[in-house]
C-alpha cells in the first residue's frame, strides 16, 4: 500500500511539474509575441495555444493590427470607395466615422458646380458673386443652407467657421452657423452648414467657394433635418 501511495505521489508531483512547465512555457511565448507585436507573431501563439490564457488578447491584437493595416490603406489611396470598404471591414472601430466623414466631404467636394436658380437667368460668374450678394439675399421665398463639411466634433466643425469666415468675408457677411447633428453607426457626425438664406444667396455663396477648391454643397429645404 505504501508503495502505491509513493507511486501515485510521483505521479501527482510529475503532472504538476508538467503542468507547470507548460504554464511557464505558454507565458514565454506570450511575452515573446507580445514584444514582436505583429500578425505573424500572434498568428503563431494562438496556432500554438488556440485555448485558454492569452488567447483572448491575442485575437484582440491581431483584430487591431488588421484594421491598422487597413486603415493605413485607406488613407493611401484616399478614396471614398476605399474608405467605405473600410467601414464595412470594420463596422465597429473608431476609426469607422472619420471614414463616413470622409467620404461626406468627398461628396461635398464632388457635388455639381453651381446652376441657375429657378427664374433667375444664367449662372452668375464668380467674379460677379460678391456685387450680387446684396440683392441675392433679398430673396427669401425658400430657406437654403450652404453646407461646408463634417466633422468628428462640434469643436472641429465651429473651428471651420472661423476658417470660412476669414477667408471669405463677403460671401459669409451677416450670416451665422449651425452644427447638424446625425448619428452614423455608433457614432455622430457633425456638418457644418451656414444659416438660413435665399436660394440664389445659397447657390452664389456655393459658386464662390468651389471657385477657390473650398468644398460644399447647397442644402434646399425639403432634405433638411
Amino acid at each position: 500500500m505504501a508503495t502505491w501511495r509513493s507511486l501515485a505521489s510521483v505521479a501527482m508531483t510529475a503532472a504538476i511539474l508538467l503542468l507547470a512547465a507548460a504554464c511557464d512555457r505558454r507565458q514565454s511565448d506570450w511575452e515573446s509575441a507580445h514584444k514582436a507585436d505583429t500578425s505573424e507573431a500572434y498568428t503563431e501563439f494562438l496556432e500554438r495555444y488556440p485555448q485558454g490564457d492569452f488567447t483572448a488578447q491575442a485575437r484582440a491584437r491581431l483584430a487591431d493590427l488588421k484594421e491598422e493595416v487597413d486603415w493605413k490603406a485607406a488613407l493611401a489611396s484616399d478614396t471614398a470607395q476605399t474608405y467605405q470598404r473600410f467601414i464595412e471591414q470594420h463596422p465597429g472601430s473608431a476609426r469607422a466615422n472619420e471614414a463616413r466623414i470622409r467620404i461626406e466631404n468627398f461628396n461635398l467636394a464632388a457635388a455639381p458646380p453651381d446652376v441657375p436658380a429657378a427664374g433667375s437667368g444664367n449662372a452668375q460668374t464668380p467674379s460677379a458673386i460678391p456685387a450680387a450678394l446684396a440683392a441675392a439675399s433679398a430673396v427669401h421665398s425658400a430657406k437654403y443652407r450652404v453646407q461646408l463639411g463634417a466633422f468628428s466634433s462640434a469643436t472641429r466643425a465651429r473651428s471651420e467657421w472661423q476658417q470660412v469666415l476669414k477667408s471669405h468675408p463677403a460671401e459669409f457677411a451677416g450670416l451665422s452657423y449651425r452644427i447638424d447633428t446625425s448619428v452614423a453607426g455608433t457614432q455622430k457626425l457633425y456638418r457644418l452648414q451656414t444659416s438660413e438664406v435665399g436660394e440664389s444667396r445659397a447657390r452664389a455663396i456655393c459658386a464662390a467657394l468651389k471657385s477657390s477648391q473650398q468644398a460644399c454643397v447647397v442644402v434646399v429645404p425639403s432634405s433638411r433635418n
